[in-house]
């Protein structure tokens, strides 16, 4: 295991305990070549959404790791991986990824109720309305009363929104396959599958990543209003955690924290 900070390696080798050592080890050397090509430069972490909640790294000064990227943090490694595949996405996407993964993914042409959103998605209030509004700007979306409520809103996919959605998964089949191209299929095939391994069922009654995400006993995560989401993520992290990482200025958990 190699780390540039005492912490992130302390967080590393939990992760090995966690989930084995050869799966985390597969997963460093998977990230090793896209990290090398295509995310040499970048910032070490995802940057705050900018115009449209597209991702913005034009005003951010590079910061290389000390060492090179090989003694890089495992989780500089995955933030600049994501970032480097998200800026190949958003290139040739008229909505940005982090739209496109959480809240587009969860409309339908029937509507969807705004206060089920974060629940369906894991983002933030704060985040949804944001990407509502761009949604509903550029008609991809109609936001209306909802018709079997006395109060609220439905948020519905137009024909126009509906073809952006199959777009994002298309797009997303598309940027792997180049990516698999450049890097070759083994490198990809790996990192999936360890990340798979990370996400996906565990030993007992809920997945291994929920180790990691327990909140402490008298904690706000583990009360009401949140307690439904925090539950929802310890029993199903793959499922109710974002699809992509929304980085706001008002923060991006159900609670806009």
């Amino acid at each position: 295991m190699t780390s540039s900070s005492p912490l992130a390696g302390i967080i590393e080798d939990r992760w090995r305990a966690r989930f084995g050592g050869p799966a985390i080890t597969g997963m460093r050397d998977a990230l090793q070549a896209p990290a090398t090509e295509a995310g040499a430069g970048l910032p070490r972490y995802l940057p705050v959404v900018k115009n449209q909640m597209f991702a913005d790294i034009a005003h951010l000064r590079p910061r290389p790791p000390d060492g090179g990227i090989s003694s890089a943090d495992l989780s500089v490694l995955l933030s600049q991986v994501l970032l480097a595949f998200t800026l190949d996405f958003e290139r040739e996407s008229a909505v940005s990824l982090a739209i496109a993964a959480n809240a587009l993914r969860v409309l339908t042409p029937e509507g969807v109720r705004m206060r089920e959103l974060p629940y369906l998605t894991g983002v933030s209030k704060e985040a949804l309305s944001m990407a509502a509004g761009i949604l509903t700007r550029r008609s991809w979306a109609v936001a209306e009363p909802d018709p079997a409520a006395s109060r609220g809103k439905l948020i519905r996919l137009t024909p126009r929104g509906r073809s952006a959605q199959n777009e994002h998964i298309r797009l997303l089949g598309d940027v792997e396959q180049r990516w698999r191209a450049r890097f070759g299929p083994g490198p990809i095939d790996t990192l999936r599958r360890s990340l798979q391994l990370v996400a996906g069922p565990g030993d007992g009654d809920r997945p291994r990543l929920s180790l990691g995400l327990r909140p402490y006993p008298g904690g706000w995560r583990a009360r009401n209003p949140y307690l439904r989401q925090t539950t929802a993520v310890l029993d199903d992290p793959g499922g109710a955690l974002p699809h992509y990482p929304m980085v706001l200025h008002r923060g991006g958990w159900p609670d806009g924290s």
